[in-house]
């Protein structure tokens, strides 16, 4: 078993025990159930509509068997084991000829499957806020709106190498990240696992082994091509044929 996969059954281990002492608690202390309970307050934070005090147990296990299901998903999802670093020769062009490289990427279900839970989530949790407080807490939807933009934004990219260096854009134009050629001190192609080595998927940051800042366009686990700046700084995109891409790269470095 890998250590991503334990520490996702630990995960759910222990939502799962969190579930189960809440709804414990909860019963224990809104003991007995068959009696009523606030359920929702005014605008002016009075109590105006009372429930079945069986509730909030209720709610608590259901969010709590939802996050649980989710650690359970990330245990199951298929990864894939870590790739040698690779370091091509340059392509060789012959007087006058340009080479070019260009492939679309698009995010792992792992990253659809954390930002779609997300969503669900938190959409969930600001439509119980919003009845619960008569409208009052209106702007939580904000939240699942901007996780959506987020997954729009960050969900695949295209990702061009030639002449003029590395260019990678989102598939709707934006953002973009750019690392010109005359910048270019060094290119490989590596592996990349998400959680092991960017703590996660989408725009990521991290220190190297060496210091130095690495900023990752994470959407999947696998190849990747690693573009090192003249300062040290490095842009990691993963990526599949990321050899060739960092072939061309080369073709078009000054010694």
């Amino acid at each position: 078993m890998t250590r991503a996969r334990k520490v996702a059954f630990s995960m759910a281990a222990l939502l799962l025990l969190l579930t189960i002492i809440g709804v414990v608690l909860s019963a224990v202390l809104l003991s007995p159930l068959d009696r009523e309970v606030v359920v929702h307050w005014n605008l002016a934070g009075e109590p105006d509509r009372w429930g079945p005090a069986w509730t909030y147990p209720v709610l608590i296990a259901v969010l709590g068997l939802v996050l649980t299901a989710i650690a359970i998903g990330f245990a199951f999802l298929r990864m894939r084991g870590p790739v040698e670093v690779v370091d091509p020769e340059p392509i060789r062009l012959a007087p006058g000829e340009v080479a070019g490289w260009s492939r679309t990427v698009m995010a792992s279900a792992a990253f659809y499957w954390a930002v779609g839970s997300a969503i669900v989530v938190t959409a969930a949790v600001a439509a119980v806020a919003i009845w619960a407080t008569s409208g009052r807490a209106w702007p939580t939807v904000f939240l699942p709106v901007l996780l959506i933009v987020l997954l729009a934004l960050t969900g695949g990219w295209r990702v061009s190498a030639g002449p003029r260096g590395l260019t990678v854009r989102g598939l709707f134009g934006l953002p973009v990240f750019r690392v010109r050629t005359a910048d270019i001190a060094g290119v490989v192609a590596v592996g990349i696992q998400p959680m092991r080595d960017f703590g996660g998927w989408g725009i990521r940051g991290a220190l190297g082994r060496d210091g130095h800042w690495r900023t990752g366009l994470i959407v999947r686990a696998g190849d990747a091509i690693q573009v090192t700046r003249r300062g040290g700084k490095r842009l990691v995109v993963t990526v599949d044929d990321a050899a060739t891409a960092a072939a061309v790269l080369k073709a078009y470095l000054t010694p």
